[in-house]
């Protein structure tokens, strides 16, 4: 009998190995216009080494300004988020969000953004998503589900937030 099977999800912080499978599709999705500043090896090495730098302290109990996670299911990361603290300690800023390609359209974005939402209000901050104009799918997903973009008075990264 054919159906669709119900993947569960989790987040859990990413390790070095995690966040070094990503850093490819990280530099390709870069080079579509999704992220900045990723525009060689050196850089994405640069950026991988400050993420997995960050992710050591946490794990010492050191405090940190970025926080990099794992999403998986399976068993299996299919993804990487991002989230960086801003000068605003109300705000945690979500700057990456990357699914696999094999495991896109499948609702896992609009889950790690509901449960990065939930966490953020239940400890009275709220979640703010970066989005470069090429993320147009990004862009309407959060509009989807009730984000509001904050309007900027210059530059191209777009900003969204909820209450």
């Amino acid at each position: 009998m054919g159906g669709v099977q119900y993947v569960e999800p989790e987040i859990s912080q990413a390790s070095r190995v995690e966040i070094d499978d990503f850093l490819e599709l990280l530099q390709c999705e870069a080079s579509r216009g999704h992220f900045t500043g990723l525009k060689s090896n050196t850089m994405v090495t640069q950026y991988a080494s400050e993420l997995q730098s960050a992710n050591d302290a946490l794990s010492s109990g050191k405090p940190a300004m970025v926080m990099t996670y794992a999403i998986k299911a399976q068993g299996q990361a299919i993804g990487l988020c991002v989230l960086r603290a801003i000068e605003d300690p109300t705000i945690l800023d979500l700057n990456v969000l990357l699914i696999s390609p094999n495991w896109r359209n499948r609702g896992f974005g609009r889950w790690v953004i509901n449960a990065f939402r939930e966490e953020m209000k239940n400890s009275g901050r709220r979640l703010q998503v970066r989005c470069m104009p090429a993320s147009i799918s990004m862009m309407s997903l959060l509009v989807q589900m009730g984000f509001r973009e904050i309007p900027q008075p210059f530059g191209s990264v777009r900003y969204f937030s909820c209450s």
